[in-house]
This record gives C-alpha cells, sequence and structure tokens, in this order.
C-alpha cells in the first residue's frame, strides 16, 4: 500500500506540470470542493435556522400546550398538578399563558397593533436563559411583577413607536373587545402603562409584535373571558415531549384539552425546511457526479500518459491488484483534496460570518444569520467524498489495466 500510494503521488504531480492534465487536475479538485462547499454551507445555515426557530420560538413559547378557558383554568391548574406529582420523573413547570391582541400608542401618535402577554415571576424563570431584558433606570423584575401599570415592549417595537429622549416614557394599550356594555355591544378598555424597560428574543417576529404585562396590569384591562388562555408547560428534556403527551392523553387531562407539543404547531416548518435540504442535497450530487465523471476522464489521461511506466513496472513485478490500485489511490487524493478545500472554506466563512455580527434585513425576521454546522454532515462529507471518488476512479483504472505489455512497450 505505501509503495503504491508514493507512485500514485508521483504520476500525480508530475502529470499535473503538464499544460491539460493540470487543468483537468484543477478543475476536478475545485468542482469537487465547489460541491463540498456549498452542500455544507447550505446545511449550516438550514441546520442553525432549526437549531434557532427552535430556541427562539420555544424561548418565546413552550414545548407543551394545554389550551383552556376561563372555567377550565382551576380543573386545568389542578389536573396539570396532579400529573406532574404522578410523574416527577419529568420534572415539569408550568404556568397559565394569557394574552390578546390590541392596541398600542404614544400620546399624539396613531395607534399600531399589538399582542399583550401576561409576563409573571414564572415567566422570569423559566425564560431567563431565552429572553434578554433590558431595565431602566429605577425598574427592576421584582417591581414589575407586583406593579399593575408598568410594560415592557419588544426591542423592534420600542424602535417603531419612536422614542424621544426627554419624553414620557408612558404608551396607552387597548383591549378592543374587553367588556359588553349594556346594550350588549363589545367595548373597548384603555389603560396608560410606564415603560419599565426592553426585551429581545432573537426574532423579529416576536420583537416587534409583544409587549409584556404582569398579571395584576393584564387584569385592570380585561376580564379573563376576553383573554386567550393556554397553559405552557416545560419538561426538564425535550427528549420526553412525545411521552409526556402521551400519558397526558391516556389520563384524566384530555377531558380538559388535549395537550399539543410545539413540534405539532410548526410541523409546516420543518416539512419544509426538510423538503429544501432534500432538493440542496440532489443538487449537490449532480454537481458532485459531474465532477466525478471529469475526474474520470483525468485518471484516463493519467493511465495513457502513463502507460508505458505502468508496463515497465508491471514487468518488474508489480502485480495488476496493485498497479491498478494506484489509480484507484490517484482519485481518492483528488476527493480529499477537493473535500478538504471545500470543508475548509466553509469552516471558514462560517466562522468569519460568526465572528464580524454579520446582521440580516428586517425582512428575514431574524436580527443575526443562523449558523450551526452539523457534525454528522460534517464527518459524513469528510469521509464519505474522497471514498466514492476512489470508488468512481475503479472504472478508469480497471480498463486500463487490463491492456497487453508487449503492446503498450510498442505503442511507446
Amino acid at each position: 500500500m505505501p509503495i503504491t500510494f508514493a507512485i500514485a503521488l508521483r504520476f500525480l504531480f508530475r502529470s499535473a506540470k503538464t499544460r491539460q492534465i493540470g487543468v483537468f487536475t484543477v478543475v476536478s479538485v475545485l468542482g469537487i470542493a465547489a460541491s463540498v462547499f456549498v452542500f455544507l454551507l447550505i446545511d449550516t445555515i438550514i441546520n442553525g435556522l432549526t437549531s434557532h426557530l427552535q430556541a427562539s420560538l420555544i424561548g418565546f413559547e413552550a414545548p407543551l400546550f394545554v389550551p383552556t378557558d376561563t372555567e377550565g383554568v382551576r380543573p386545568t391548574d389542578q389536573a396539570l398538578a396532579r400529573f406532574s406529582k404522578e410523574h416527577s420523573e419529568f420534572n415539569l413547570t408550568y404556568y397559565c399563558n394569557k394574552q390578546f391582541d390590541g392596541l398600542i400608542q404614544r400620546p399624539a401618535q396613531s395607534a399600531m397593533g399589538v399582542k399583550v402577554k401576561t409576563a409573571g415571576q414564572e415567566f422570569f424563570d423559566i425564560k431567563q436563559e431565552q429572553v434578554s431584558v433590558y431595565w431602566f433606570d429605577g425598574f427592576s423584575q421584582q417591581g414589575f411583577v407586583g406593579s399593575d401599570n408598568q410594560v415592557l415592549l419588544g426591542e423592534s417595537l420600542y424602535e417603531s413607536l419612536q422614542f424621544i429622549p426627554g419624553d414620557d416614557e408612558v404608551v396607552s394599550i387597548t383591549h378592543p373587545f374587553a367588556d359588553i356594555g349594556p346594550t350588549g355591544e363589545m367595548e373597548p378598555s384603555q389603560r396608560d402603562f410606564v415603560l419599565a424597560g426592553i426585551f429581545s428574543t432573537g426574532r423579529l417576529a416576536f420583537d416587534e409584535s409583544f409587549a409584556l404585562v404582569s398579571p395584576s396590569g393584564l387584569a385592570q384591562l380585561s376580564d379573563d373571558d376576553f383573554l386567550e388562555k393556554e397553559y405552557y408547560i416545560f419538561p426538564r428534556q425535550w427528549e420526553s415531549l412525545a411521552q409526556i403527551q402521551t400519558l397526558w392523553q391516556q389520563g384524566r387531562g384530555a377531558q380538559l384539552g388535549v395537550m399539543k407539543t410545539w413540534f405539532d404547531r410548526n410541523s409546516n416548518l420543518f416539512k419544509a425546511m426538510k423538503l429544501e435540504q432534500l432538493m440542496y442535497f440532489v443538487i449537490f450530487i449532480f454537481v458532485f457526479l459531474i465532477s466525478c465523471f471529469n475526474m474520470a476522464a483525468l485518471i484516463s489521461i493519467f493511465g495513457t500518459s502513463k502507460s508505458k511506466e505502468t508496463a515497465i513496472l508491471s514487468a518488474l513485478g508489480l502485480r495488476l491488484k496493485q498497479a491498478r490500485l494506484i489509480f484507484i489511490q490517484i482519485g481518492f487524493v483528488l476527493g480529499a483534496l477537493g473535500t478538504l478545500v471545500g470543508v475548509g472554506s466553509a469552516l471558514l466563512l462560517t466562522v468569519i460570518a460568526q465572528k464580524s455580527g454579520f446582521r440580516l434585513p428586517e425582512a428575514y425576521g431574524f436580527t443575526e444569520l443562523p449558523l450551526a454546522i452539523n457534525v454528522i454532515t460534517l464527518t459524513g462529507l469528510l469521509l464519505g467524498t474522497p471514498l466514492f471518488t476512489a470508488l468512481i476512479a475503479c472504472v478508469p483504472a480497471y480498463r486500463l489495466i487490463h491492456r497487453d505489455i508487449t503492446q503498450v512497450m510498442r505503442e511507446n
């Protein structure tokens, strides 16, 4: 093996000096490198996007949900307490999330849509790692939870309201359908809230749409009957979501509400992302196969140009299997070189993008480009690509070696 590998390298580098073979060599390596680079980069973006969506969406929402109404809050709370005690191995925490779609405005400004969400002590205890909060001077988490007139605005929502230094940081929040009037019509409810700070989830869809108020502040705006309510449930490990869901549906909790996972609610999104990943994989296969065919042509040229040397080596005792192995190893070297160049370029670009803090336009819905390298994909490319190119090289290698030595010597 070392002898044939040394001969393969000698053939490769000496032949690459000629113009024709040198061009074929560069094209083969760059073709493999480009296909590996593009596929790994796209896979890194899709994997990062998936991870970011899970972190931001679950971070602002929950892994498990049980919808309820005003009459079902107490029974659902009791059922969850009983379920959590019976299945203590899941270490469940939960709280009732309440929210409504309303309007927000500054004095002398037009109103804009907002989603108002309750944020009590449970919210901050559970979300402290997923939601970043910047408190203004004189305000704190403890004061916010105990107050009924303070509000936290999403970072982008705060910018949209265009606060000017020196202005009173007060906003009016309106619930359009907060009560029923004497004649049966729906009546709005409006209250002023003092801005206590801003929060960031890393996803514009949340940061530009949501405002957080304490449970007592939400109660001042609307009766529970006019709020959307569901229980947010957080297990210790996400891997147990399906098991928890099954146990809930088999028990008495199913009578109160169907438990859904975050992945159930966002299944279409992940199906679309999987389909996109598959599409890019098919494109990668086509580009890679074209590069492999080019490499096979290159090995055929190698074999033709080195037929005399191969014949001499065969006459000196080089076995047929060893002679064939020379050209197979040339394919392996080209595949490995192209893979290393492609993987190295993709990793370098990923590191640069992460270090530079590249920010995306608002239309993309993310503050930064999400990138996460999939170790399985990376390992598969590093191991599989050179082996596949070596396999492709078997075809021209087999045809080149099965030639009559006397005829080869006569031709040369």
